[in-house]
């Protein structure tokens, strides 16, 4: 509902930010949320119960959410537009605790066989909350101004998605949670710790070059967006088909994603990035051809089903992965090394991003899908981290 790739992409148009704003959101997301964990670690580790930093967290996200929805009411112009990034900058530090906190919840509290089911109905309960409020904004039970997307109506859209987050707070804060009683060491003693599985094992540093490059299934959403951002088709209603489109494959696709993980997330990682780098050159070959069907308002929407079914594929089995090849002592450094250094890497996507400028949108898509295919053939040298033993000797390269 408050989707850096959907939402906020509509509300920047919305309120009239600059178009240079929009390639921001997703990297300014995640970067923010996975550089600080490299530092945030150690303070996991020595929490009595996880579930209270997620908690904390959760609340957090759900208060710049609210100042965001307020934001649309009141600011337009370049002023509304960093207003928003600069809230986002904020979330995206309390998603970084929620990060690092709702892996090790989840490791602590649900066996290994069930973890990828787990992550796959969560993506699937959220989709069909999803459905719900995009079939609002289609139906047109929402208020609009003419035929284009009133800031008010996804203002107030965020208001309710802020709510969600205290309302997620207080069921979370009765997960059972068994009290950790280790001792660790002071984080500035124990930093080589989390920095040892980047400089060591060689499974994990193939994972982590996998996992960049299959950021190009999450760094194209907005350019879809984009397709239809200039034209008359930028209405509420196709807003709506937008959120449909997210929800249904949240729906769809999660608990799918999740069963097959458990099985191997490896090959699930390699099948759902495969399938997105097809979906994306696709669009691209489609509007290279100045094809009729890219006239038709269904037709990016449904590109976006798609794109969205891959990426929640790749989202879910990476998360499965990473959480399997550690064990309880090493899963939260592994886990902040990983995000760390993926948020280093997101933002060094800005030079992508000043190359995707030189580009026309579709050809963007093209650019990220070629990426998303160098992902698989990485992530085929993964070992199958659900059925034997990880070792550190596997090598790094085909």
């Amino acid at each position: 509902m408050s989707s850096a790739k959907i939402t906020l992409p509509w509300l920047l148009q919305g309120v009239g930010a600059p178009m240079y704003m929009v390639p921001l959101l997703v990297p300014i997301r995640e970067s923010g949320s996975l550089i600080p964990q490299f530092l945030m670690a150690g303070m996991v580790e020595r929490a009595k119960k996880y579930k209270y930093l997620w908690c904390i967290a959760s609340v957090r996200q759900g208060i710049c959410i609210l100042i965001t929805g307020i934001v649309a009411f009141k600011a337009t112009g370049v002023i509304a537009g960093w207003m928003i990034i600069s809230l986002l900058v904020v979330f995206s530090l309390a998603r970084c605790l929620a990060s690092i906190s709702s892996k090790a919840a989840l490791a602590k509290t649900i066996p290994k066989s069930k973890r990828g089911k787990t992550n796959g109905w969560t993506a699937s309960a959220a989709g069909g909350l999803s459905i719900v409020f995009g079939l609002i904004f289609y139906g047109g039970w929402v208020g609009t101004t003419g035929q284009y997307v009133n800031s008010a109506v996804v203002g107030a859209l965020l208001l309710v998605a802020g709510g969600c987050w205290f309302l997620a707070a207080a069921i979370f804060s009765g997960l059972t949670e068994v009290r950790n009683e280790k001792k660790t060491k002071k984080h500035g003693e124990s930093l080589w710790k989390y920095y040892k599985p980047l400089s060591k094992d060689r499974v994990f540093l193939r994972y982590v070059t996998a996992r960049a490059l299959f950021l190009s299934t999450a760094l194209s959403a907005p350019y879809y967006i984009l397709l239809v951002a200039n034209s008359s088709a930028f209405s509420t209603g196709v807003l709506g088909m937008f959120i449909i489109a997210s929800g249904c494959a949240s729906l769809l696709f999660g608990s799918v994603w999740g069963k097959l993980s458990d099985d191997s997330s490896r090959k699930v990682m390699i099948t759902a990035g495969f399938l997105a780098a097809v979906t994306g050159l696709l669009v691209w070959l489609l509007y290279h051809q100045n094809s009729p069907i890219v006239l038709q308002s269904w037709f990016v929407p449904a590109s976006y089903f798609f794109l969205e079914g891959c990426h929640q594929g790749v989202r879910v089995a990476r998360k499965t992965f990473v959480v399997n090849i550690s064990d309880a002592d090493s899963r939260v450094a592994y886990v902040s090394a990983s995000n760390t250094l993926i948020g280093m890497l997101l933002l060094i996507s800005g030079v992508f991003i000043a190359l995707a400028s030189t580009l026309t949108v579709h050809g963007t898509i093209a650019m990220f899908s070629v990426v998303s295919l160098i992902g698989c053939c990485v992530a085929y040298g993964l070992p199958e981290a659900e059925r034997e033993p990880v070792t550190s000797q596997a090598p790094y390269l085909p």
